[in-house]
């Protein structure tokens, strides 16, 4: 990480603190007041609690110090008091025990791009479904799957277009060497071509996921 990027930045060695931000549900009611200052009300509404409520844990995140008071705001002509993280950037150092997010945590935060992607993905669909075949068939657990190839594969008068789109998912076995050789390349894959990426008239934004991890065991059927 650029050094630039930690500029404005408290590290957090305190393990009930960390536990707390990485708590799925209650480090949510951290969020708005990070880097940047929020009153109690505007908290409450955003974390779906009552301001009473909101009350009560900015007590306590000022008791742990994490948020500090910012001073006053003016609202429909009265001064209601807002509050603030005390650096713009948290770092956590939390002992192994409290390392791992929730499970709430990864759906909170990955559910949305998912939910994005699988937009994408049929619209996608849509756009080459004259020139697209559906091959239904099962694999060797004896599960129904179903993949989508171009119909050129099957009739040559059909005219192959070209198709921006890739969904691709498989289980690879690979030595540890290997596993980190294809790391490597997907991050550069990525890099290379973050680096040719900026707005205009004439660019597509593209939503892009590189994945790669340890298949978790499957429960015996």
């Amino acid at each position: 990480m650029p050094q630039a990027q930690l500029q404005d930045t408290q590290v957090v060695r305190d393990p009930e603190v960390v536990a707390l931000l990485l708590d799925g549900r209650r480090g949510r009611y951290f969020e708005p007041f990070l880097g940047r200052a929020c009153t109690v009300s505007e908290a409450a509404a955003s974390c779906g609690l009552r301001p009473n409520a909101m009350s009560y844990w900015v007590r306590k995140f000022g008791r742990l110090g994490m948020v500090r008071d910012s001073g006053p705001r003016e609202e429909r002509g009265r001064r209601v008091r807002t509050y603030r993280s005390v650096a713009d950037q948290l770092v956590l150092l939390p002992p192994a025990a409290v390392s791992v997010p929730s499970e709430e945590y990864f759906r909170r935060e990955w559910d949305p791009y998912w939910e994005r992607f699988m937009r994408g993905a049929i619209l996608t669909s849509l756009e080459v479904a004259d020139v697209w075949a559906a091959r239904l068939y099962r694999d060797e657990g004896g599960r129904l799957r179903r993949e989508g190839f171009p119909r050129w594969y099957l009739d040559a008068s059909v005219t192959p277009v070209s198709i921006v789109g890739a969904n691709s998912w498989g289980t690879l076995h690979l030595t540890r060497p290997d596993a980190e050789a294809l790391q490597g390349e997907l991050d550069a894959l990525f890099e290379r071509y973050a680096a040719r990426s900026s707005k205009g008239s004439d660019r597509t934004p593209y939503l892009l996921h590189l994945g790669l991890v340890k298949e978790p065991p499957t429960a015996p059927e």
